[in-house]
């Protein structure tokens, strides 16, 4: 839009709601590392598990997982996942 000349550099500045930048910055990164700590794998499982659909993955989750190495989500509260 500035480079056509519809706005000026001040007029677009002022279009952005930083407030609204930083709020979708930090749910990116809970996000990302709620993700890394398996929480949405344990949620569905245990979803699953409410609804007598679903079986926990076990090690084949830690395959699946990819770069978590041998977290298993939430499975000890006494070390960290992450």
């Amino acid at each position: 839009m500035i480079v056509s000349g519809v706005l000026s550099q001040d007029e677009a500045i002022r279009g952005i709601d930083f407030n609204t930048i930083a709020l979708l910055t930090g749910m990116m990164v809970l996000v990302a590392i709620a993700r890394r700590c398996g929480m949405f794998e344990y949620l569905a499982v245990w979803v699953g598990q409410k609804k007598g659909r679903a079986q926990p993955l076990g090690d084949a989750g830690d395959a699946v997982a990819g770069d978590r190495g041998s977290c298993r989500p939430f499975s000890t509260m006494s070390r960290p996942c992450c």
